[in-house]
């Protein structure tokens, strides 16, 4: 009866230890002004995977569900490149283009860890990035540098 209960107990722990990871989230939105249209193209480097191009309207949030890879020697980076135009005015009458490439928007890390969250917000004076809802928004990106005017 004893190695039997053992036996329970032994399989019990395998199926508790091969229980599925829940997905983690990416949000990224869209706080730039009214009329203007966050462009954002994603892609996953392990495993290599493209996860398109969305263009995010003001006060609108975009998604993504990952499923983080942990296999010995690689994990889950996902970047993604943003952009959007600025509009014309007196001081630049040609308008331009705001571009943020290769933001790290999700790295998986060394341990294994189920449901994280991340959220990224494109905002004037630059992007703001938060793990958790109740945390407030601090800012990770400077547009300065990545300013083109035509």
């Amino acid at each position: 009866m004893n190695k039997f209960i053992v036996f329970l107990f032994a399989i019990s722990i395998c199926f508790v230890s091969s229980e599925a990871c829940a997905e983690s989230r990416i949000d990224i939105k869209n706080e730039l002004g009214k009329g203007v249209v966050l462009e954002i193209g994603c892609r996953s480097v392990t495993p290599t995977k493209n996860m398109g191009r969305v263009s995010i309207q003001f006060n609108d949030k975009m998604g993504y569900g990952v499923v983080a890879l942990h296999e010995r020697g690689t994990r889950t980076i996902i970047t993604c490149n943003i952009w959007h135009a600025i509009p014309k005015s007196p001081k630049n009458p040609r308008g331009g283009m705001i571009m943020v490439n290769k933001l790290e928007a999700f790295a998986a890390g060394a341990n294994r860890k189920c449901g994280q969250y991340r959220e990224w917000v494109a905002r004037p004076d630059g992007i703001y990035f938060r793990r958790n809802v109740k945390d407030p928004y601090e800012r990770r990106k400077d547009y300065f540098w990545n300013t083109l005017l035509f």
